[in-house]
């Protein structure tokens, strides 16, 4: 059914109108005063909004299946002739989270026979790589070159390649001039990218590692399914295989993704089923993967409350991982190229060489009331403690909305309970306070205004990007007509019941045309989920959430308010203007010396350093006494995997120093950077922390 607007009408394909209540009801009234889409014309019904759920399912479909290379026939390049005939559009709009360079498209010359370094060449000037990003582009062109027509043949070489380095070095410039690489060369549907989340595969316009490689989450059971010989031929025809976000794949995981893929090309004999290429991406100074444990170690973490075969499957995804000798770890600090002070302060911190002088500049930057970043214009708070996160976001809706006169609605989540019991109202209060989580995506109370920052809690639609932690703007929301409403104040009021659903806008669905709503945005539907047995507290190790004994479900909005938000999900994101809670979570509550990897993530996420802000002074303990540096097992192992970086680069020159283009390369910038300016030797370590320093 498509929908479209006249007058105070809905009109739908049979041309049957329903009832204007726009400007005569309550919501109306409200929509009327705001720049609402639907301003005049009314609330769509449920049935039109599940006809326009369908649209948007059945794009999201067709969206995924082109990603995973299920609508695409075989390219010439794999039909006899090794190499394409390529003169192709590079478009630039498909950049990088750093945002690289200009919108637009870019047209290379590159030959009938041009082979892939040829074609990787032409990108690297075209994303302006520098010589590290270039390598990394380079190393898969050459395999793929030396390979040419025997990629696929029983028993042949593959090529395993790890791209590392911080937050901002460029690693998505990588992977976006390797997709383009696959284009020019007419193969895009040999080529999967994937991302350890739903966040971070939209990022790279993949899709999660889980779907691709039907596994199930951790925790899940996984279900057993009959393989069909379209997928198994789509598999077998895959030629690389690239993973984002490494950092956050554990052991079990990688193992279950082994496993699948051997399956899926009748190969049991070789890593990924004998897959050419299979590239990792990623920075280990990241989160450990939930529940699981970094690659980088041999043995889980926690052996003990693991199943039998948890170990040896773990270590067998470390051997993989171990296989990875082709590393590249990109040192070019992009994102903070304009703030040497960050640029030089971060890197000690990785080192675990944060100096007196880092410490006292970081007692300045306690954030005040008199700061001049508030909420209202752009500044994002991150926290380990969620309840933190809630209380924030809640005020900072009302702070936003109302400086931006926008009217506030505050919707209640549905709660089922057990035989229909009816809860106290101490257990009501505590379930509401109750936001979302990651076991529960649905908050108990919704805070909106028209026009707000949201990020989305669940992965809903991953080829459009609607995923868990993807923000978006909430353009409209559709209130329950049937749910009684209490006026608060003027300006704000209760809804007793959850929206309906939730209209949303980002950059990425600008060109989103779904029947039924204005262009650019897309829908999402609250849904009803089910409360997680041990926060009802029926799994004997867990004593369960305070008000959650009877409650059985909670129906409520897939979206919540993004003016704060969890150390966990901050990864990944950069905010010109961000507060952070510099402690640690004990598990009864109390606050207790942050992680470094808390610690770590949440200072990177600045893009300056005077855009960064502290929730309060740190403690000494908190960060140099001890100093505050990442765990030895992990440190040791990713001082291998440099040293295995710097042997990566030695082969590389000492292999490819007489081919022809290599001069091209080698004349190739190292960094454009210049390095941190400040002192951090000698007096100015002693300076009193209540005394301001000279600016720099």
């Amino acid at each position: 059914m498509s929908l479209t607007w006249h007058g105070g009408y809905r009109v739908n394909d049979s041309g049957m109108r329903s009832r204007h209540v726009g400007s005569n009801g309550f919501t109306g009234s409200v929509m009327d005063l705001q720049d609402s889409p639907f301003r005049g014309m009314g609330l769509p019904s449920r049935e039109e909004i599940d006809a326009v759920l369908k649209v948007q399912k059945k794009d999201d479909s067709s969206v995924t299946a082109k990603i995973q290379g299920k609508q695409s026939n075989p390219s010439s390049a794999h039909a006899g002739e090794p190499h394409g005939s390529p003169r192709w559009p590079v478009h630039r709009g498909e950049i990088s989270p750093e945002g690289v360079g200009p919108g637009g498209r870019m047209w290379l010359e590159l030959g009938r026979y041009a082979t892939y370094v040829d074609v990787a060449l032409g990108l690297t000037r075209h994303w302006t790589l520098n010589k590290l990003q270039s390598m990394a582009v380079l190393l898969p062109a050459v395999f793929l070159d030396e390979r040419g027509t025997r990629l696929q043949e029983e028993g042949g070489r593959q090529h395993f390649q790890y791209i590392g380095g911080e937050g901002g070095t460029g690693k998505s410039r990588v992977i976006h001039a390797i997709k383009d690489m696959f284009r020019l060369k007419d193969g895009l549907h040999t080529l999967l990218l994937t991302g350890a989340s739903g966040n971070a595969a939209a990022l790279i316009g993949g899709v999660t590692l889980h779907s691709a490689a039907n596994i199930a989450f951790e925790g899940r059971a996984a279900t057993a399914r009959n393989i069909s010989e379209e997928e198994k031929l789509r598999w077998k025809n895959m030629i690389m295989l690239v993973i984002d976000e490494i950092s956050q794949v554990g052991g079990l995981t990688l193992a279950a993704v082994d496993s699948r893929l051997k399956q899926y090309r009748d190969d049991h004999h070789r890593p990924f089923g004998g897959i050419p290429m299979v590239m990792f991406f990623g920075d280990f100074f990241q989160f450990d993967p939930i529940l699981q444990t970094s690659l980088l170690l041999p043995t889980p973490r926690d052996p003990g409350g693991q199943r039998p075969d948890s170990a040896a499957k773990h270590l067998a995804a470390h051997k993989l991982f171990l296989q990875f000798t082709n590393v590249v770890i990109l040192r070019e600090q992009v994102r903070a190229a304009g703030c040497p002070r960050l640029r030089g302060f971060l890197p000690r911190l990785r080192n675990g060489e944060q100096t007196e002088l880092d410490f006292q500049r970081l007692c300045q930057r306690v954030y005040t009331p008199s700061s001049e970043s508030s909420f209202v214009d752009g500044l994002r708070a991150i926290t380990p403690l969620n309840q933190d996160r809630w209380d924030m976001n809640m005020a900072a809706v009302v702070q936003w909305a109302r400086a931006h006169g926008k009217h506030i609605s505050i919707f209640v989540a549905k709660h089922d309970t057990d035989s229909g019991k009816r809860l106290s109202v101490e257990e009501l209060c505590r379930v509401l306070r109750y936001g979302d989580d990651s076991q529960l995506p649905t908050p108990g109370l919704f805070f909106y205004a028209q026009g707000m920052p949201v990020v989305v809690t669940r992965n809903q639609f991953v080829g459009l990007k609607v995923v868990n932690g993807a923000p978006f703007k909430a353009v409209d929301i559709f209130p329950d007509l049937a749910a009684g409403t209490i006026a608060l104040a003027n300006d704000v009021t209760l809804h007793l019941g959850p929206p309906v659903a939730v209209l949303l806008e980002s950059e990425d669905t600008a060109g989103l045309a779904i029947p039924g709503l204005p262009n650019g945005t897309i829908l999402i539907k609250s849904k009803t989920v089910a409360i997680p047995s041990h926060m009802r507290g029926k799994e004997g190790r867990w004593r369960g959430k305070p008000g959650f004994r009877w409650v059985t479900h909670r129906t409520g909005s897939l979206c919540t308010p993004a003016f704060a938000m969890t150390d966990q999900k901050s990864q990944g994101k950069q905010f010109s203007n961000v507060l952070v809670n510099l402690k640690g979570v004990h598990s009864s509550g109390t606050a207790t010396r942050p992680s470094f990897m808390s610690l770590y993530v949440q200072l990177s996420r600045a893009q300056s350093w005077d855009g960064l802000h502290l929730f309060r002074k740190p403690g000494r303990g908190d960060f140099i006494e001890p100093k505050n540096v990442l765990d030895k097992d992990m440190r040791e192992a990713i001082l291998k995997l440099e040293r295995r970086g710097e042997e990566t680069r030695r082969r590389f020159e000492q292999d490819h120093r007489h081919e022809s283009w290599f001069q091209e390369w080698a004349a190739m910038p190292e960094s454009g950077q210049g390095t941190e300016t400040d002192d951090v030797e000698g007096a100015a370590l002693w300076r009193d922390p209540g005394v301001p320093e000279p600016e720099s």
